[in-house]
């Protein structure tokens, strides 16, 4: 019996047809027998009156579960068990126009039963259409790639998407019911609040179709440019605004490197152009060289054979010995610019650096800078161009004394030391020392720590030609202040080391 129940209890949309057809008779039968036990229950107090009144309850609820057919057994079913009833006072004819009112009251409950069951199967289909359309709906916006927020007239959150929550860090109960200005900066909420101020009073209701850049606010604060597009829809007379809004970050993002790329692109191009231009120079410095250096030699002999004052002997050969290394150095960036092979070979790294230093510290002691130079014989045999690597150690030098130039400590040295098999040279200063910003990128071209004052380029030179050799140059922030500049370089042979260090030891 229980079983029996729990089947009819079951909602209609759940249950077989079969069972869903028979329910209703089920019913009718269950409360004709209820109604006669009832009414014999009360057969003492009621006498032969009011016999069809106990049936009518089977007529109502079975008219409204199953319809007419099972509205008009139900009051076959009552007809009979009231003529039953009445046969047993004798009175059937006597009560024969309760019984016509009651079959006619059956029939008129059984179509009205028909009916609502009609009615209630339309609806439920139109709630289930209406139903899968809100859910076919909200699916779409809930896959919608931009964030929507849908408002009141106010501007009163109403709907929160899973795309704005993502997005603005806040969640849809937190939101809905508060001014959809709090997802905006103060700046844009002014701004937004005096534009809807100033339509209102024109008669221009909010701002719709219109595409508007503001700044974003997220819940902990932080803050993203954002697309704002709001349309406008009507529901019961009510106006809703809907707005779509997208993240411009990424973009934004791709904008900025695309100009760094043509920040760089440029930078490029004037490295190309500047290295044309250097090769140029190289050439037509080459002869004004050589003949300063002839007229300084001719002027030399001169002075030796009238027998002048030999103190000027000395400052003419130097003279002469460095326009000679002048013509050197343009040669060697004029086959370095134009890809050629550089004149590597084995040198002493202590008498290249002793030879940079006599022209890269001239003036460094009239600037009251102390110079301090610890050179290790057990690294001093390396394979490299001489000359270029003496124009990476003179533009080092100059750096670190212009570095020093406001600096009230100003100390200076370079140092050599092994690292593996190579030999790293260290050139330290006490100077304003390096930014962050700019030391990750010192040796980029175009990138320069003189305050406006320098091309950039320098460093950039000396790296490629640090890098060419094999090694590698970087800086490290020196302990006392200023900036320490290290660069290795590929040593010489195993005997040449071994040949050093017996030096030494002797």
């Amino acid at each position: 019996m229980e079983r029996l129940w729990e089947v009819l209890d079951r909602p209609v949309g759940r249950r077989p047809a079969v069972a869903a057809r028979v329910t209703p008779y089920v019913y009718a039968v269950l409360l004709v027998t209820l109604g006669v036990v009832c009414r014999l229950t009360l057969e003492p107090l009621l006498g032969d009156r009011v016999v069809f009144l106990f049936f009518v309850p089977a007529l109502l609820i079975a008219a409204a579960t199953g319809g007419l057919a099972p509205g008009l057994t139900a009051t076959a079913l009552s007809v009979g068990a009231g003529l039953m009833l009445l046969s047993r006072y004798r009175t059937v004819v006597g009560n024969e126009i309760d019984g016509v009112v009651f079959t006619c009251l059956g029939v008129v409950i059984a179509v009205g039963g028909q009916r609502l069951r009609a009615a209630q199967s339309h609806a439920a289909e139109m709630s289930r259409h209406v139903l899968d359309r809100q859910a076919h709906l909200a699916s779409i916006l809930d896959t919608v790639p931009d964030a929507m927020v849908v408002t009141d007239e106010e501007g009163f959150v109403q709907s929160f998407s899973p795309v704005a929550e993502t997005l603005f860090q806040w969640s849809k109960a937190e939101v809905v019911g508060q001014n959809f200005l709090i997802l905006m900066t103060p700046s844009d909420r002014e701004a937004l609040e005096s534009d809807m101020e100033r339509r209102a009073a024109a008669g221009e209701g909010r701002t719709i179709g219109i595409r508007r850049i503001l700044t974003g606010q997220r819940k902990d604060g932080s803050t993203f440019p954002l697309d704002l597009f709001v349309g406008v829809t009507n529901s019961n007379g009510h106006r809703f605004f809907t707005g779509f809004v997208r993240d411009l970050t990424e973009r934004h993002t791709a904008e900025a490197r695309l100009q760094e790329l043509q920040a760089e692109l440029l930078h490029v191009s004037r490295l190309s152009a500047m290295g044309e231009m250097a090769s140029s120079l190289a050439h037509e410095l080459n002869q004004p060289l050589s003949a300063i250096s002839n007229y300084l030699r001719g002027g030399r002999r001169l002075l030796e054979t009238e027998n002048r004052d030999s103190r000027a002997l000395p400052a003419i050969e130097k003279a002469a010995d460095q326009a000679l290394r002048a013509g050197d150095i343009i040669r060697h960036m004029r086959n370095f610019i134009a890809g050629g092979e550089s004149d590597r070979g084995e040198t002493s790294l202590n008498g290249l650096l002793e030879e940079a230093s006599e022209l890269g510290l001239v003036g460094a002691h009239e600037r009251g800078i102390d110079t301090r130079f610890d050179l290790s014989p057990a690294v001093d045999a390396v394979e490299v161009d001489r000359v270029q690597v003496q124009q990476v150690v003179l533009n080092l030098l100059r750096n670190a004394i212009e570095a020093m130039k406001d600096s009230p400590r100003r100390e200076l040295s370079v140092t050599t030391s092994a690292a593996g098999d190579m030999a790293m040279v260290s050139v330290s200063d006490t100077g304003h020392g390096i930014s962050p910003e700019v030391a990750d990128k010192l040796f980029q071209p175009f990138v320069s720590t003189k305050s406006g004052q320098g091309m950039g380029v320098g460093l950039s030179i000396c790296r490629g030609i640090i890098e060419a050799h094999g090694g590698r140059i970087w800086t490290e922030p020196n302990p006392p202040g200023g900036t320490i500049f290290r660069f290795t370089l590929p040593r010489a042979t195993r005997e040449a080391d071994v040949a050093a260090q017996r030096k030494e030891v002797a």
